[in-house]
């Protein structure tokens, strides 16, 4: 009997695919929905997707559900003069990239009936308005959502995916799940269950060759495809996320969190401005320590500098760091580009004890064994005093032996070599092994473990540019290694040493508890993600720390509010799990504190202005004593202080605008922020109703052009009005660029 063809099936076009899509799940949809999972963020298979909502469209009993996250869509506005700064900046950055259409409907409320979108994760507040999206959201931790997938009945996965970068002529190819395998690999081989017993599901990809090709785990091989569309004209730009520059407060988080990092340790990262402030901070540790310690002494007292890098350290990076991440955010591909996200993590418990264990002399590389390396690991009992084949095989596989030793007869054989004695009972015998039978480099690792990535177009580019054995060296792989400590967990222990896991916050409360994903009335912001996934894990693994960050205060378009407060009636991160918290006022230590202990310490990082009316919660609920009293060093939180503290570093390049880069021009970013000043926008994409004529209103008086505000009026086309509601938004952009101090 001949053996079925292990290739899929070449479409010609998106319409082919989907058709056979259709054809194989036919017996699966006679009862129910077609289940289409797509992943989060940068992997979605755009023209395989919006072909397969096209057929929902056109026939209303196919019932089509949609599982996702983090479905990008570019910037839109909602008044005319929204339109004017976003509207080119939206073709220059997007024009080529084929918008999603189940996106855009549900934006427009326009969805049919017979089409369900289910997300576990949302851009941060781009979908709070939206009904539809808001009951469509899925509460679940990111290394959970498999499992729930697969309860769910999952029919179809579909992907964007890398092609070969050197496709062979004859043999099996392989594809790389690039920006994705997160959740792809957790969930194939349940496909491969439901085919075996004959159900019709459908596993499909659609190529893209600026995809960056990532090896080792992300790479598969095409026999689990049903089919690929791969057609190169149908290759798009990849969606990118411009970023924005770090304000002050954000400058400060990332200064007081680079603290908290120790030599030879572990990094999580999430996304947002404050993790880019933190690896630029780590940066300058490195590379800048002298001016770097001098920014520490500027922006807090010394006490409070000392305790936090206690927890972390203020040095260069020796040992250097390794990457443990559901992310891998663009700073951490700087980070490994500045030579910081070097240290290693082994696929084997007994090596990597070992590899830490050694202190590493000026320029030696860990990757290279030696008889140091032996040594340890023949005192920590990682190998035994006597090898037998199967130690000798798993030496060769970790490349602490060469690939040409052999045993014979209880010997050690390599070509060229005298043979030894296969054991390491004597130091002598421990050095004629080391000094013929080594590997030239250890093999199998990674400076990072990472699940996704999603970015700028020139994180992408640096991706493609790095050599094959680099990228390998950044590993993407599956969601529950990054997330979990199921499986190996003594790998798992001895690779994430000194884990730091960094996150952005929205809240903290006085007691500990941090609010992350939505309100208090429950309308969802963003969603959980991984983020209670690693505080978890931090409190689980030994010498981990959670650090959560965000700026003291918040301006919500009518006044200012603080973003510590006494209570909030919704958290993502309960209060027993409180750890570390960070703003631009420094470092809280809250594990292991008492109440008043953990609200003394929140309240010595809140802005000033807000601390009495915390104080008098506190106290009306008995955390605080009546005659608790704020401490001279707390009264001195305010922003003025900190401006003070920054303007030099900020003169002089130390904490430059665009630290990791960005795809917006300055006049754009300055103008965004004028904007929110008059708040018709709230932010780059713009969903707040615009009141203009509110805002000529206040614009009674006349406004002189200073030739400053020449750029800006070119940008948004209103050098030169001609009409009346024109000259009224030439005044609206000139009053929000005073507002702003841009004038």
């Amino acid at each position: 009997m001949s053996q079925p063809d292990p290739r899929p099936l070449s479409c010609r076009s998106a319409a082919h695919c989907v058709d056979l899509i259709l054809q194989r799940t036919a017996d699966s949809r006679r009862h129910r929905a077609l289940h289409v999972g797509l992943p989060l963020g940068l992997g979605k298979p755009n023209h395989l997707v919006n072909e397969l909502y096209r057929r929902a469209c056109e026939d209303s009993s196919l019932r089509l559900e949609i599982f996702t996250a983090l479905s990008p869509e570019p910037p839109s506005w909602s008044s005319e003069l929204e339109r004017r700064l976003v509207e080119p900046l939206r073709e220059r950055l997007y024009g080529a990239w084929p918008a999603l259409d189940y996106v855009t409907a549900r934006r427009r409320g326009e969805l049919p009936e017979n089409v369900r979108v289910i997300e576990f994760y949302y851009p941060p507040g781009s979908l709070l308005g939206n009904p539809v999206a808001q009951q469509s959201y899925v509460s679940d931790n990111y290394g959970d959502v498999a499992d729930a997938l697969r309860r769910n009945g999952l029919d179809v996965l579909a992907q964007l995916v890398a092609p070969p970068e050197n496709p062979v002529a004859t043999g099996q190819r392989s594809f790389s799940l690039s920006s994705n395998p997160d959740l792809t690999l957790d969930l194939l081989p349940y496909f491969a269950g439901r085919r075996r017993r004959g159900e019709g599901v459908a596993v499909v990809a659609q190529t893209n060759r600026r995809l960056p090709y990532m090896p080792g785990d992300a790479e598969v091989p095409e026999s689990v495809f049903d089919a690929v569309l791969d057609e190169p004209s149908l290759d798009f730009p990849l969606f990118s996320m411009p970023k924005r520059p770090p304000d002050t407060a954000a400058w400060l988080v990332g200064l007081w969190a680079s603290t908290l990092i120790r030599d030879g340790g572990t990094l999580q990262l999430g996304i947002g401005t404050l993790s880019d402030a933190v690896c630029h901070m780590l940066v300058r540790r490195h590379g800048s320590n002298q001016r770097y310690r001098q920014l520490l002494a500027d922006a807090g007292p010394a006490a409070a500098v000392e305790a936090a890098s206690g927890i972390g350290g203020q040095s260069p990076f020796r040992r250097g760091l390794f990457a443990s991440t559901e992310m891998l955010v663009e700073g951490l591909l700087a980070l490994y580009q500045e030579g910081i996200l070097q240290r290693r993590a082994y696929p084997d418990a007994g090596l990597q004890r070992a590899v830490d264990a050694l202190e590493p002399k000026v320029g030696e590389d860990l990757a290279v064994p030696g008889a140091s390396l032996l040594e340890e690991m023949a005192e920590q009992g990682a190998v035994p005093e006597v090898w037998d084949e199967a130690t000798v095989a798993r030496l060769r596989r970790l490349g602490v032996l060469a690939q040409d030793v052999e045993l014979v007869d209880g010997e050690l054989h390599r070509p060229g070599v005298s043979a030894v004695a296969a054991e390491v009972t004597t130091e002598a015998r421990r050095r004629a092994i080391a000094e013929g039978f080594l590997g030239s480099r250890l093999l199998g690792g990674a400076v990072a473990h990472a699940g996704f990535f999603f970015g700028s177009q020139a994180f992408y580019q640096g991706l493609r540019d790095l050599p094959l054995e680099a990228r390998r060296e950044l590993a993407m792989t599956r969601i529950s290694w990054t997330n979990r400590l199921g499986g190996d967990r003594a790998l798992k222990q001895a690779q994430r040493r000194h884990a730091r896991f960094l996150n952005e916050t929205m809240m903290v409360t006085a007691l500990g508890a941090a609010v992350s994903d939505a309100l208090e009335d429950g309308r969802v912001v963003s969603g959980v993600g991984g983020q209670h996934d690693f505080v978890t894990m931090a409190h689980r693994l030994d010498e981990a720390r959670s650090v959560l960050m965000l700026p003291s205060t918040r301006h919500d378009g009518r006044r200012l509010r603080s973003n510590l407060r006494y209570s909030y009636g919704h958290v993502t991160i309960p209060r027993h799990q409180r750890d570390l918290v960070v703003t631009e006022y420094g470092v809280a230590d809250l594990r292991g504190r008492t109440d008043r202990e953990v609200v003394e310490a929140i309240l010595a990082i809140t802005d000033a202005r807000f601390q009495e009316e915390i104080v008098g919660q506190a106290q009306s609920a008995g955390k605080l004593p009546r005659d608790y009293r704020l401490s001279d060093r707390c009264r001195s939180n305010r922003p003025e202080r900190l401006e003070d503290a920054l303007a030099p570093y900020r003169r002089d390049g130390f904490c430059p605008r665009f630290p990791l880069g960005s795809e917006l021009e300055e006049v754009e970013v300055d103008l965004a922020q004028a904007l929110r000043s008059l708040r018709p926008l709230q932010h780059l994409g713009g969903y707040a109703p615009s009141r203009l004529p509110d805002l000529a209103r206040s614009l009674a008086r006349s406004f002189r052009s200073p030739a400053s505000a020449r750029p800006y009026l070119q940008r948004m086309g209103l050098e030169k009005p001609q009409d009346l509601s024109q000259r009224l938004q030439r005044r609206a952009v000139l009053l929000g660029l005073a507002r702003a101090g841009l004038l």
